[in-house]
């Protein structure tokens, strides 16, 4: 599911992070991918993608891994990029997978395999979604500097 604000309206925002300070800033939302549901059926693991634009203009990306299961921790990171270009191409490379703690078994190998393509699918079309969204190019028109 992806949401957008109508009307951002400023404010501070305090956004958690795994084993470092949280991430203070004045600024206003943007837009969220949740993805606990995908295609009507709720999912053990997924991401929530939020985007935010501070008062001096940077884009705040912040991710979430979220899980069902008590096995598994949930975590986030940010990262702060200067445009939007920036904050979609750092989505796209981003890699969802090293929060998704699997089975080290080799009996479950191939469940290991379909859990992590899993993940990747439902994280790209979740970005994918996002950049529609929001009304955004195709990353593959704009030169790419960094």
């Amino acid at each position: 599911m992806t949401r957008q604000s109508d009307r951002p309206r400023p404010q501070f925002y305090h956004l958690h992070r795994d084993g470092e300070r949280p991430v203070a800033f004045y600024g206003v939302f943007l837009a969220t991918s949740v993805g606990q549901w995908y295609e009507g059926v709720a999912q053990h693991r997924w991401h929530d993608v939020t985007l935010y634009r501070t008062h001096d203009g940077q884009i705040v990306v912040h991710w979430e891994y979220h899980i069902s299961q008590s096995s598994e921790a949930p975590h986030a990171t940010v990262e702060v990029v200067a445009t939007m270009e920036e904050a979609v191409m750092t989505l796209q490379v981003w890699d969802p997978t090293p929060w998704v703690a699997l089975p080290q078994h080799t009996a479950v190998l191939h469940d290991t395999a379909a859990v992590v393509a899993d993940v990747i699918a439902r994280y790209d079309q979740q970005v994918a979604a996002l950049v529609q969204h929001l009304g955004l190019p195709d990353t593959d028109a704009w030169a790419w500097s960094g």
